[in-house]
């Protein structure tokens, strides 16, 4: 009986396009267990109307920093219930991720200076491995990011290949912080959004939430996930 409803919410939904129908979708979801209610208030934050109605919530914090700040914080997950919610974690490697790869880099290297090709290569590939681990957090990728660090590229100086390179880093800097399989210490975190902070100063006020939006969104929802897409169309033909 519930199935056949969840069906029918949703086809309501995606006929009339309505808010109001869209939450009690989302609002069904989450009484049959299929969403967290974790993910419809990280939801809310990244701008979902329906996950607000749903909430009773007023609009997200209007200062982007402070949005981002409450997004990763929001998903801290109590009593360590990692299974039930997007952690924090999660949601700055994605974020980072997202806006490392909306940074405009030719503007950000006139003003820093020339960056060396092997660099540039070496962090696309540090940027894939870190959404190779974030679609599947195994020690396996966490390795694989280990080993396309590059000491020349963790400079405070050249802010676009720190940014990327600590997003691939993630995983490896959360092992060392001794948290193993469940990076969900503190430290690691407010490292993440430090490193998530410095990569929305690059991108810019007016593009950050639009940006992190469109990536994160569609995944807390479990409508999507773009990172997971690009994971998947860099796989090798099977």
């Amino acid at each position: 009986m519930s199935d056949g409803r969840l069906r029918d919410l949703e086809r309501r939904f995606r006929s009339t396009g309505t808010t109001v129908d869209e939450a009690a979708w989302l609002a069904e979801r989450v009484r049959v267990g299929e969403l967290p209610a974790g993910r419809v208030e990280l939801a809310a934050l990244l701008g979902s109307e329906a996950a607000r109605t749903i909430l009773g919530a007023g609009p997200p914090p209007k200062p982007w920093k402070a949005w981002l700040e409450r997004a990763v914080r929001t998903t801290w997950p109590p009593n360590h219930a990692w299974a039930a919610l997007p952690t924090g974690w999660e949601v700055a490697v994605r974020a980072t991720v997202a806006l490392a790869r909306a940074i405009d880099a030719p503007r950000v290297e006139t003003r820093m200076g020339w960056v060396p090709e092997r660099e540039r290569d070496q962090a696309t590939q540090a940027l894939e491995a870190a959404e190779a681990w974030a679609a599947c957090p195994c020690r396996e990728h966490a390795i694989a990011a280990h080993e396309v660090l590059h000491p020349g590229l963790v400079d405070a100086r050249n802010h676009v290949q720190a940014v990327q390179i600590y997003a691939g880093a993630a995983k490896v800097a959360s092992t060392q912080g001794g948290c193993d399989v469940h990076p969900g210490c503190d430290r690691v975190v407010r490292n993440m959004l430090a490193t998530c902070t410095k990569a929305a100063k690059l991108v810019g006020a007016a593009r950050t939430r639009p940006v992190v939006e469109a990536e994160v969104l569609p995944w807390a929802l479990g409508l999507g996930d773009p990172l997971l897409a690009r994971v998947r169309g860099r796989a090798p033909p099977s």
